[in-house]
């Protein structure tokens, strides 16, 4: 199954697919990028750019920047559900405390992935660049002890939060009780308001 068969299956609606030659970040073989567009359940409509590389098997879901909304920061508390979606922009940032975890903001694309992408994808980063850090032994240790924690994670053997703070309101966390009210969600508004996601 390819990267956007999988977006297809997991995602409500979706449209005006293109496709986009598009060199890898990993290996800089040329590859292609679908793009396209998709309606998520109480949030909105975002544009998803997802690339899979053939050669190396490097995967990437981008979303490109959107007008701000009134929304400033989601946070949910995950139980077993690694296959809620987060769409998070380029100015936001993730955090996973249990880990001491802290995904900084971007400078060109958002992320759209799961939750258990999301972690799965940081554990691939982190691991990347630990064979340089060797020089350095005190931070080669200390991102050992991320990439060890974040594993448990995955594990699930006790329930995590995840906060993400967005000045531009363009971050998700999706509902998957929507429309009714998620209790493991919340978000805050410009206000400050602390409000379920519904």
């Amino acid at each position: 199954m390819t990267q956007t068969e999988e977006i297809e299956q997991n995602t409500f609606t979706f449209s005006n697919e293109e496709n986009l030659a598009t060199e890898c970040n990993q290996c800089g073989i040329l590859g292609t990028s679908n793009v396209f567009n998709t309606e998520i359940p109480g949030f909105k409509s975002i544009t998803v750019i997802a690339f899979e590389c053939e050669f190396c098997g490097y995967k990437r879901n981008e979303v490109p920047p959107a007008p701000e909304s009134d929304m400033r920061s989601n946070g949910c508390k995950i139980n077993s559900d690694f296959e809620r979606r987060i769409v998070l922009s380029e100015q936001a940032s993730l955090s996973i405390d249990a880990a001491d975890l802290e995904i900084p903001p971007t400078t060109k694309f958002g992320v759209y992935n799961t939750v258990g992408g999301f972690i799965q994808r940081a554990i691939e980063d982190l691991e990347f660049n630990q064979p340089q850090r060797q020089k350095e032994p005190e931070f080669h240790s200390a991102i050992s002890m991320v990439i060890q924690k974040l594993s448990k994670l995955l594990e699930l053997n006790e329930p995590f939060e995840i906060q993400i703070e967005d000045p531009t309101g363009n971050s998700f966390i999706e509902n998957l009780k929507y429309p009714s009210e998620d209790a493991n969600l919340t978000a805050e508004s410009v206000g400050g308001l602390e409000i379920p996601i519904n």
